[in-house]
């Protein structure tokens, strides 16, 4: 005798049994339950094979991603930098963001090697679980046919299909969330404390990916759980407040060991002024991006801080935040305390004063100097621009879905499994969206794979339901024609943005979706729904609705259009941020143009190193020393003489060249803007005379680390002073190079050269600084 559903009929389609026989464990896709019909495992693994195409065709010229590869290769190489979670295999400093994603591709990499491939490798079998997952939770809420249409859906979402096959953290996240989502499902349904624990476990292990972005769920998985758990009201808050602590401990648990481990032991925390993890987490990688700012932590770029326009404010300058500086009547961070001895190392005196006065942020840059990307805090921010087309889609289906699930469920009992579910995913797709819509800055388009599970999930769902009334010929039937009009209507809008990509889609869409629409009227009308002419002109619309998404997914199959690890999408605006970047940071050449990003004459084939080390597509880094970098180095290993560090360099882009080639123990000074406190003067002259630092490799203040406000005013800027004053000059001749000097290896790679430099040289000047300095 089969189990009846709560708050609805047996048998009914739209309300499957529960799974029958033991729990089945996380990994077992191949248990057919009793409501799966025989074709949906043929179809869901088909599905997973496309969704393994897509990821995995450009897996070998995927590059790295600036920055994060640079972890990863540290953490390949050191147990302790995979422990802590360092960017450099010294372990002197994390990165600016919690390094949980990033264990693993260091795991890959250390097992098949550093290659592109192997640290992209766990994000491609990530992506394909998510889509067998995402089946399996949508078909447990509303059956196998809408499970199947949310696989579908979440495969072919353009940001997805771009992302799952890069290194980049935001495809951890994405996987941890929808197991997290999987574990909820089983939950709410019998109220199963077990699986609400791991769904906990699952959001924590998310905080490890991306910190603050996996909590924006929560409000959905308690609110869905206290609307349809069958149990009384203390049970289920109970429940959720065991769940919400097991999430916090897992959540702030590198925190926490940041925070016990005594400073010399473990890397300094990037993201802050004061050492704090705490600071960097909650501050510069949360409150900050929403302006608000929390003592110790640097300002972050959507706050007014960190990456500055050419002429604009460094970050901290003026009396808000100065980075790197100390609050009134407190010393700077890294600096001696009032009346301690000196040293004979660098003062900093100067760092209580802040940056230098300048005039101001750049014209037309509101976020302290950084490019318009997506014009700040907006009600319209996911709806338009860059972002929208990425992700958005299936705006229309999944909204009405929202709204059409919840009005059919009306009057139902409290653990309607239906209902449940449409609130659950419902108030998902809500609290993210408004959260990244007060956001102050979005830098990267992968941010929006958070809202994928819960489009996926409602446009396959409401789908299904749409499907049904139609068929059924109810009132609700005009739902189905109203939506796929709607969708063409809302893919023609977006078309705009990109006119000059594949331009007859949009009118393959429009006719397709309008004689869906005719033969859907038609259909109502004439009270003949079951007829096979209606049957081709309905499946003929629905196709057209999705047809959009479906190609600019399928785009990625060109690298061209494939995005990079620095900034995941598919389609023309694949090299949005660059593009963006090249326009609005004074580059040189424009989208399209000779040597601009995606076009032609910036692209080499894969795997081949571009100078300095940046390859020009999307914007990668390769893993390859320059000629002239390759002989920097040797003259310096050569010389190493048992220091600890090969070679200290001012931040994280000077150095990633030599930690990416060699693995070896490059320090970065300052860290990812290179204006934390790491090294502190003082510290940096314990370093020179414990004969643990040698050589330093200091660089004029321009280009990318100008940007980030390196001067006299910080730890960085001071070292560099001192270097320059008490060490040797190693004549460029000495180590075989005609030219030494230059600014970031980095131009190329964008396209604007003049900006940040030709990338040809090492990178600045090398100095000698022997013990006796």
């Amino acid at each position: 005798m089969s189990a009846t559903v709560v708050g609805h009929p047996p048998n009914s389609e739209q309300a499957p049994e529960r799974d029958s026989g033991s729990p089945r464990r996380p990994w077992e896709f191949w248990r057919s339950p009793a409501d799966q019909p025989g074709w949906a495992r043929p179809a869901l693994l088909l599905t997973a094979a496309v969704a393994a195409v897509l990821y995995a065709w450009n897996i070998t010229s995927s590059g790295y991603a600036f920055f994060y590869s640079d972890s990863v290769k540290s953490m390949s190489v050191s147990w302790k930098a995979l422990f802590f979670g360092a960017l450099d295999p010294g372990s002197t400093v994390t990165p600016d963001k919690i390094a949980g994603s990033f264990v693993p591709q260091a795991l890959s990499a250390r097992l098949f090697g550093f290659h592109a491939w192997s640290v992209t490798l766990p994000q491609c079998i990530e992506g394909v679980i998510c889509v067998l997952v995402m089946y399996r939770v949508v078909r447990r809420w509303t059956g196998p046919r809408a499970g199947l249409a949310a696989a579908a859906a979440f495969t072919f979402t353009p940001v997805v299909a771009s992302m799952f096959g890069h290194s980049m953290e935001d495809g951890g996240l994405t996987f941890c969330l929808v197991m997290a989502a999987d574990c909820y499902q089983r939950a709410v349904l019998d109220a199963r404390l077990r699986s609400l624990l791991f769904a906990g476990a699952w959001v924590g292990l998310g905080f490890q990916a991306k910190m603050l972005q996996a909590w924006m769920i929560l409000p959905a998985l308690a609110v869905g759980y206290l609307f349809a758990a069958p149990a009384v009201l203390r049970r289920r808050v109970v429940h959720l407040a065991l769940a919400g602590a097991v999430c916090l401990a897992v959540s702030l648990s590198w925190v926490l060991m940041m925070t016990v481990v005594p400073a010399k032991d473990r890397p300094y925390a990037d993201g802050s002024t004061n050492n704090s993890a705490i600071a960097a987490v909650f501050g510069y990688n949360g409150l900050e991006r929403f302006g608000i700012h929390l003592p110790g932590s640097l300002p972050n770029m959507g706050s007014g801080g960190g990456f500055q326009a050419p002429g604009g404010s460094a970050p901290g300058a003026g009396p808000s935040s100065p980075a790197g500086t100390a609050s009134a009547g407190a010393p700077a961070a890294g600096a001696p305390a009032a009346g301690a001895p000196s040293t004979g190392a660098p003062s900093a005196g100067a760092a209580s004063t802040g940056a230098p006065p300048t005039t101001g942020p750049a014209a037309g840059a509101p976020h302290g100097g950084f490019p318009t990307l997506d014009g700040g805090p907006s009600w319209l921010k996911l709806f338009e621009g860059r972002l929208s087309p990425q992700i958005g889609w299936l705006y229309p289906f999944a909204f009405l879905a929202l709204a059409f699930g919840l009005w059919s469920r009306r009057g139902t009992e409290r653990t309607d499994r239906l209902r449940g579910g449409y609130v659950m995913w419902g108030t998902w797709l809500v609290v993210v969206g408004l959260v990244f819509s007060k956001m102050s800055l979005i830098p990267h388009t992968a941010y929006m794979s958070t809202l994928a599970p819960a489009l996926a999930a409602l446009a396959g769902a409401g789908g299904v339901l749409m499907w049904d009334a139609y068929r059924k010929g109810e009132r609700s039937a005009w739902v189905l024609p109203a939506a796929v009009a709607t969708e063409a209507g809302w893919a023609w809008y977006l078309g705009h943005f990109t006119p000059d990509f594949l331009p007859w889609l949009k009118w393959l869409v429009v006719a397709a979706a309008a004689l869906g629409v005719i033969a859907m009227v038609w259909g109502q009308v004439s009270r003949r729904s079951g007829s096979r002419l209606l049957l081709i002109g309905l499946l003929a619309g629905l196709a057209g609705a999705v047809a959009t998404p479906v190609v600019w997914s399928a785009s990625v199959l060109d690298p061209k259009y494939a995005g990079s690890s620095f900034d995941a999408g598919a389609g023309p605006s694949s090299l949005g941020l660059i593009a963006t970047l090249t326009k609005d940071m004074g580059g040189a050449h424009p989208p399209g143009q000779a040597g601009a990003p995606g076009s032609g004459a910036s692209r080499r084939s894969a795997g081949a190193p571009a100078a300095g080390g940046f390859a020009a597509p999307g914007a990668d880094v390769t893993a390859s020393l320059s000629p002239d970098q390759r002989k920097l180095y040797d003259y310096v290993k050569a010389r190493q003489d048992g220091a600890k560090y090969v070679l200290a360099v001012d931040g994280w882009i000077a150095a990633s060249p030599y930690i990416l080639a060699t693995g070896d123990t490059v320090m970065p000074m300052g860290g990812f803007s290179s204006a934390v406190p790491q090294p502190s003067p003082s510290g940096f002259d314990a370093l020179v005379h414990s004969g643990n630092v040698r050589f330093v490799l200091v660089q004029d203040a321009t280009g990318v680390s100008g940007l980030f406000g390196r001067d006299g005013g910080t730890a960085v800027g001071q070292i560099d002073g001192w270097v320059k004053q008490h060490c040797t000059e190693v004549p460029a001749t000495s180590y075989g190079v005609a030219q030494a000097t230059g600014s970031d290896p980095l131009g190329p790679s964008l396209g604007m050269t003049e900006f940040f430099g030709d990338g040809r040289s090492v990178g600045g000047t090398l100095y000698s600084c022997p013990p006796s300095s």
